[in-house]
């Protein structure tokens, strides 16, 4: 048996809420029929219509998130969601009642699970519920800026004008959406300043310079960020069928080879953490490279690269501080040097790294791909076994994973 290994995982790990709420954006920009950047928009208008109702600044900065957040729920073809021109409205949606679900489970993102949940009721419902009142306002808002951005943008074919979607707006005043907020996005329309920052390139970038930071900065438990990380890792895998459950039957492996090779129970938990999130950096990946059936061109090859740069970004800002985003995205480095993006070798990568890139490899050779058919138990230690022999995978990981081939192989499969 390995020497044991102690691990620094702490009690607490560290989140930034601006930088989770920017990356959980970025993810539900590629799901759904809404567009891209429709989250991003959607918080956006939503603040500057609550900045002309006069809501303070800290209400401002929570709809601004939870206009981010409030696609969260992973709709899917059977879900009811806005289609033809933005007017269709089912508030008991999939997405809503998913999504919210989500959010109670998760601390950070509990404060906006009323929000997420009623976010396509209308007014004349909505404001007879009991839930608080300020959620009821912020459901609201986020409702009625979801609309107009769906018609600003086109939703019927058309991008609508200003003097249509203030029409379209006055039409469904007091029975779907809030009068007074109403009121206050047609004044906030007559703003050029609108319409240019709408379309700016600088949207995503205004949820990571919201505020001070430490007042989005939060301590979770080591069990509250395992659900948090499934969270993430479910929607980086709901890509594509090909890659569904990827990351937590990686996780699952690098658990029990920490286990293996003489980790202690937290650093099993921290694996468990790193192999959730190793992929993170694929939330927005092109969804035709990622499905792709056939090789990769030269271009799509260096843009599908990049994910692992965007992980260790994604998770340096997230969790500031913590040990399992190095983990995490060297899954692409090999001992020889061989590997990317930095091309680091053996003295650079500690065990945490090359257990995850194990990992890594043995799961996806042992899943279907577009471009190939899920190999045999036998095949992927075959293979795996020439990348020891050629120096780039760790010898003492892979004996242990092949002398417990079929255990693992089930563990891999979907």
């Amino acid at each position: 048996m390995p020497p044991a290994e102690t691990s620094a995982f702490p009690d607490k790990i560290r989140v930034d809420l601006r930088h989770l709420a920017l990356l959980i954006g970025r993810a539900v920009n590629y799901i759904g029929s809404d567009g891209k950047d429709h989250g991003f928009r959607t918080a956006y208008i939503a603040t500057r219509c609550a900045k002309q109702l006069g809501w303070s600044v800290a209400r401002r900065e929570f709809i601004y998130i939870a206009g981010v957040l409030h696609n969260c729920g992973l709709p899917t073809d059977a879900d009811n969601i806005p289609s033809g021109d933005g007017r269709n409205v089912e508030p008991d949606c999939g997405a809503c009642i998913r999504g919210a679900e989500y959010a109670k489970h998760i601390s950070l993102l509990r404060p906006f699970a009323n929000i997420i949940r009623h976010y396509r009721t209308p007014w004349s419902t909505l404001k007879a519920l009991p839930i608080p009142q300020p959620d009821r306002d912020a459901a609201a808002l986020i409702n009625l800026s979801g609309f107009a951005d769906r018609l600003i943008e086109g939703a019927g074919g058309v991008p609508d004008t200003p003097e249509t979607v203030a029409s379209a707006l006055r039409e469904e005043a007091g029975e779907r959406f809030n009068r007074a907020q109403v009121d206050a996005l047609i004044t906030v329309m007559d703003d050029p300043v609108f319409w240019r920052s709408l379309r700016g390139p600088e949207l995503q970038n205004l949820c990571a310079n919201l505020g001070k930071a430490p007042d989005f900065i939060s301590d979770i438990g080591r069990e509250e960020l395992r659900k948090l990380a499934v969270f993430l890792a479910r929607l980086v895998d709901g890509k594509s069928a090909f890659t569904l459950e990827h990351s937590e039957r990686v996780a699952l492996i690098c658990e029990d080879l920490g286990a293996e090779m003489g980790f202690d129970r937290r650093g099993q938990q921290e694996l468990h953490t790193a192999g959730l999130l190793h992929d993170l950096g694929y939330v927005d990946a092109p969804t035709a490279a990622v499905l792709k059936d056939g090789a990769l061109n030269a271009e799509e090859y260096s843009v599908i690269k990049q994910h692992v740069t965007k992980t260790r970004q994604m998770l340096e800002r997230c969790f500031p501080g913590a040990r399992f985003p190095e983990w995490a995205a060297n899954h692409h480095e090999r001992l020889d040097g061989g590997g990317y993006p930095y091309h680091l070798s053996g003295p650079d990568l500690d065990k945490g790294s090359r257990i995850v890139a194990i990992a890594d490899i043995f799961q996806a050779l042992g899943q279907p791909r577009p471009y190939r058919d899920r190999k045999s138990a036998a095949d992927v230690i075959r293979i795996m076994r020439a990348m020891v022999n050629d120096g780039q995978l760790d010898g003492d990981i892979f004996d242990r994973l092949a002398a417990r081939r079929d255990f693992y192989y089930d563990l891999a499969a979907v």
